[in-house]
């Protein structure tokens, strides 16, 4: 957890925030993030051109993946993306999903 001095900020970090907050921070800036963790990912696009002819093409990129919440919420949110890509689901729904990805991928199904 990182220590802030910051006048905005209300109430403590949680245990889990490593940002450094600061007086000037924009106030569309002001959150709690987590570590940010990289993950190597290939990503498949699916598109219908003029032909309308679906077309599928993979991309490699690094998804990033955060734990974060806005200061002075309690809502907590997963961040998974890149620059082109964004998804921010709930904290619970993050738990789904690692749920799920673990049960289909252990499963084959």
């Amino acid at each position: 957890m990182v220590e802030s001095k910051a006048s905005w900020l209300r109430e403590s970090c949680p245990p889990w925030c490593v940002a450094a907050h600061h007086e000037e921070d924009f106030p569309d800036d002001r959150e709690h993030q987590g570590l940010v963790r990289e993950i190597p990912a290939v990503l498949l696009s699916r598109t219908y051109p003029e032909s309308g002819r679906l077309v599928e093409t993979t991309e490699a990129t690094t998804l990033d993946v955060v734990r974060h919440c806005r200061a002075g919420s309690r809502e907590e949110w997963v961040y998974i993306g890149d620059d082109e890509h964004r998804l921010d689901v709930s904290l619970e729904t993050a738990r789904r999903i690692a749920s799920a990805l673990a049960e289909t991928v252990a499963s084959g199904s």
